[in-house]
């Protein structure tokens, strides 16, 4: 079913929008004493409200950043600048006939087509797809009243002035939905794409923990129709044995099979239309390789890559069950302190990247130690390059990476980061122009060292960042800033606006990075 939107656009105000100038800093590993740099940076502080964000550019230099999920009334979509920050529009892709039902491009993610420059957003939220099995009909019940169940997935060729909305596609596709694209595997399937006038194939995978259906769905015309795969990309939607495991053993990573665990990431995909999604495994790093469009999948695992799951296993923490080990929970306790920093190394977000010559990229934060890591492959996720430590001078805690290339070699990662132990943390941002070289140089700046932006609570940076390369050559980072606080005496949430949601709590913060000086 496609129906055809509008997009409200509303101008930010000034007051909607504050600025700073942000300091940069130069310096090579993690232990480097800090050099001051002569590349500029601003951040942005949105009054607009927030949940996940991600982030694109496209081939004019428009940024958008996804925003919010779950606000009464049209408040989701993207902020919109197109002359480098200095004014911002909120763009809402409204559905026709449900005004209360917004295109949430923060839930899943946005993607540009570079060759068309097509903009494709998705968000949960079909409540015209039917659920299939007894797990997804449970899961399915708790969300219905809220209609967010499946994915809706839409497109604009006129930077959201106009929208074409797809719905009934993604059965039972769950949570954490991501949309990414690149030319065609098969010969059939570039014939099929000159028939339709549309270049590129456009995949949407699902990523969701709690119902595990990790299909990818295809379309071979631009968006307008989609379909399933044929093999799912880690176990099917019936709960049976996760096909990379092959025959069923009695407990995966320590967790018993009926109690798994499985995050994906954004998938890339290569020149010669192979596909690569990394995930999270029941806390084992793994990426799953097709070279059929999805159709059969071959996982290989990320030995370098230390990651949480549910439970613990070695000498990894898992998520810890009960929470906080049945101890009493005491107000303004960090997140990692209560669960076990699963989400801070998990694979969920943009944390794997591809150059134009096929150089795999990933980005995590190491259960190890908490900090940030890039690890580079060329040769097709065979084997990976010793792990780097990217995290700035004094970060000593971090959480949730995201990961983008310009240029081989050049390289942005975002990710939160903490110097106080994980009790705050604050919007980092990271570029190198040598990545590929044993000790590479880096830039870094952080978004707002004399208040960081998220406070001691129990909770933890928001799911996504976004990261992207401009065509100028500046770097562009998407973060969430907490506004709820804690009352000491009462130990109970605190906020500085009005609390009707999660959107309300959570307000959007750009830094933008000249790393070229």
């Amino acid at each position: 079913m496609l129906l055809q939107a509008k997009g409200q656009q509303r101008t930010c105000a000034p007051e909607d929008i504050r600025s700073l100038e942000r300091e940069v800093i130069t310096h090579r590993s993690h232990g480097d004493a800090p050099q001051p740099s002569a590349a500029h940076a601003r951040a942005y502080f949105s009054a607009e409200p927030v949940t996940e964000c991600t982030l694109r550019i496209g081939a004019d230099g428009s940024v958008y950043v996804g925003i919010t999920a779950a606000s009464p009334g049209p408040s989701g979509g993207f902020l919109l600048t197109r002359d480098n920050g200095r004014n911002w529009t909120h763009v809402i892709p409204t559905l026709p006939g449900e005004q209360d039902l917004v295109l949430n491009a923060a839930m899943g993610s946005i993607a540009i087509d570079p060759l068309t420059q097509r903009i494709f957003a998705s968000s949960m939220g079909d409540p015209s797809c039917p659920v299939e099995g007894e797990w997804a009909e449970k899961i399915a019940r708790l969300v219905r009243s809220r209609k967010t169940w499946s994915d809706t997935l839409a497109y604009s060729d006129d930077s959201g002035a106009s929208w074409t909305v797809v719905r009934g596609q993604f059965r039972d596709a769950g949570d954490w939905g991501k949309t990414f694209l690149g030319p065609p595997a098969r010969a059939a399937t570039r014939e099929r794409l000159e028939r339709s006038g549309y270049p590129n194939v456009i995949y949407h995978c699902a990523g969701a923990t709690f119902s595990c259906t990790s299909y990818c769905f295809r379309s071979f015309d631009g968006g307008a129709t989609f379909e399933r795969t044929a093999r799912p990309v880690f176990c099917d939607y019936r709960g049976r044995t996760p096909l990379p495991y092959g025959e069923p053993p009695a407990e995966l990573g320590g967790a018993p099979r009926d109690d798994q665990h499985t995050l994906s990431g954004v998938g890339v995909v290569a020149n010669d239309g192979t596909i690569y999604i990394p995930a999270n495994i029941n806390g084992f790093a793994r990426i799953y390789v097709s070279w059929d469009e999805g159709d059969s999948w071959t996982d290989r695992p990320i030995p370098v890559a230390a990651i949480r799951g549910k439970h613990s296993y070695g000498d990894i923490t898992g998520f810890q069950q009960p929470p906080n080990g049945g101890r009493p929970i005491r107000p303004q306790q960090p997140f990692h302190a209560l669960y076990g920093s699963t989400a801070m190394s998990s694979l969920w977000s943009q944390q794997l990247t591809i150059d134009a010559e096929g150089t795999l990229y990933l980005s995590w934060v190491s259960a190890r130690d908490d900090l940030p890591y890039l690890s580079i492959s060329r040769d097709g996720a065979k084997s990976w390059s010793e792990p780097l430590c990217v995290a700035a001078p004094g970060v000593n805690m971090a959480c949730i990476s995201a990961i983008a290339v310009d240029r081989p070699g050049q390289v942005a990662i975002a990710y939160y980061a903490s110097r106080d132990g994980g009790e705050t943390f604050d919007g980092m941002l990271s570029v190198s122009h040598d990545a590929h070289e044993p000790s590479p140089s880096w830039i870094s700046v952080q978004t707002s060292p004399e208040a960081p932006i998220q406070p001691n609570r129990i909770s933890e940076p928001i799911e996504f960042v976004g990261v992207s390369f401009a065509p100028d050559g500046s770097v562009w980072a998407a973060f969430a800033r907490d506004t709820a606080i804690f009352d000491e005496s009462s130990a109970e949430r605190q906020c500085d606006g009005n609390f009707r949601y999660n959107g309300d709590r959570f307000k959007a913060v750009v830094l933008r990075l000249d790393a070229n000086g």
